[in-house]
């Protein structure tokens, strides 16, 4: 993830991830902080990883995800990658 993150993004500084409310974390992933940044959940789930939505990776990724789910909708496994992922332009690439 980080090397797709190094290839993709300028840092926490980029348009695309300043919008996220990026943090840096202890293995130097770029995350977003969202809005239940505060609640007793998962790590992953407070603080996604940023991933964009042109890598090759992150497309098979989706595809395995896709898989793993038994081709479950758009929404279904929208929801689902949001548990982990904060992926740009999901919607437009799912």
């Amino acid at each position: 993830m980080l090397l797709i993150q190094k290839e993709s993004f300028k840092g926490i500084n980029d348009d695309e991830v300043i919008k996220l409310r990026p943090i840096v974390d202890s293995k130097g992933l770029i995350r977003a902080k969202t809005n239940v940044a505060y609640r007793d959940d998962t790590y992953d789930f407070k603080f996604p990883i940023i991933l964009p939505s042109d890598h090759t990776v992150v497309k098979l990724l989706i595809m395995n995800e896709h898989n793993d789910l038994l081709h479950v909708g758009t929404s279904m496994l929208m929801s689902h990658l949001r548990e982990k992922y904060s992926i740009i332009k999901a919607c437009k690439t799912i």
